[in-house]
């Protein structure tokens, strides 16, 4: 499967890393990220673009994009990226956002018909145990995206419900 993947700090190039390894392309965007570590990226089956344009068009039909920011540049880099997206397309916001600021950017995404999921990725305890990956917003947008959970968590990954239930769970468990 091929996912595009919007921030490459130390969270976003751990997952782009685990997703290249199990044969999914990534097609990864981050204006920070440094020359020397785009040149070694495609041995990892990882590629870098240089903007949020060019991420939409180098994936393919029903897209599927990892959002990893902080909250106050969310906001911004959704609003240009919604532009290049097409109805159906899969947004999946990997972040620390709380559950009414994620409900709202859902609505937005929604009324241009483009599924947006919420995503509290928890690393846990125990290393070898990996991720635990709670997610909330459109059922058939998870289950299509059922192979990056699969690859990203040892342990689990939970439908959370309607979007805001995954953000909401990461607020309470901490």
């Amino acid at each position: 499967m091929q996912v595009g993947l919007i921030g490459f700090g130390y969270l976003g190039a751990r997952l782009a890393l685990s997703l290249g390894s199990e044969e999914h392309e990534v097609i990864a965007y981050d204006p920070g990220m440094e020359e020397d570590v785009i040149e070694q990226l495609p041995s990892c089956n990882v590629y870098a673009v240089r903007s949020l344009k060019d991420l939409a068009e180098s994936t393919t039909s029903k897209r599927v994009i990892l959002m990893i920011l902080d909250e106050f540049a969310l906001d911004e880099t959704l609003d240009e990226l919604l532009g290049y997206l097409s109805v159906g397309d899969i947004l999946v916001d990997i972040s620390d956002s709380l559950r009414l600021d994620t409900a709202r950017r859902a609505q937005q995404a929604l009324g241009l018909q483009i599924n947006y999921l919420d995503c509290a990725a928890k690393v846990m305890s125990h290393p070898k145990a990996g991720l635990r990956i709670v997610v909330g917003g459109n059922r058939f947008a998870f289950n299509h995206c059922e192979e990056i959970w699969q690859c990203l968590t040892n342990t689990e990954y939970i439908y959370a419900g309607r979007s805001g239930s995954g953000h909401a769970t990461l607020n309470v468990e901490q």
